[in-house]
């Protein structure tokens, strides 16, 4: 529930309370006023645990870049010693799937049949071009010259 909804059910209650004479006999203000009270109380809680996970957020942030700017350091001095034992080599070949980054499909690509072509769609299948003529989607080019007033050659 949002702020302008608290504001709401707030003055609701406030409308029931003070005009309960044109409610309904069978409405329950009492479990109407309870709900409320615990919206009012938690919604107090929720900002302020909202401002203390803000600040855990800062300084998570923060402890972070100075964590992956030491683990990078860290990575540079083991791949330089990864010649040189086996195990070095094992950790730095597991630390380098941080910057792996997924290759572009070639154009040998298994899933597509070697046999069709994306021209070989049927003329039915094929989008309209949406261009405009004389260029980009932004240029119009007049379907016909201006008129010229009259009187003038």
């Amino acid at each position: 529930m949002g702020h302008k909804s608290v504001e709401f059910v707030n003055l609701a209650l406030n409308g029931a309370e003070s005009f309960s004479e044109y409610l309904l006999s069978s409405f329950n203000k009492a479990e109407m006023a309870k709900d409320i009270e615990l919206i009012n109380k938690l919604w107090k809680i929720r900002v302020d645990v909202a401002s203390l996970l803000e600040k855990i957020d800062d300084t998570i942030y923060g402890a972070s870049a100075d964590a992956i700017k030491a683990a990078d350091e860290v990575y540079e001095y083991l791949k330089s010693a990864s010649g040189k034992n086996a195990a070095v080599k094992a950790l730095v070949a597991e630390m380098s799937k941080r910057y792996e980054r997924p290759s572009k499909k070639s154009k040998d690509d298994s899933k597509k049949p070697e046999d069709k072509k994306p021209d070989d769609k049927k003329p039915e299948d094929k989008k309209p071009e949406d261009k405009k003529p004389g260029g980009g989607d932004d240029i119009q080019l007049p379907s016909e010259p201006p008129k010229k007033p009259d009187g003038v050659a």
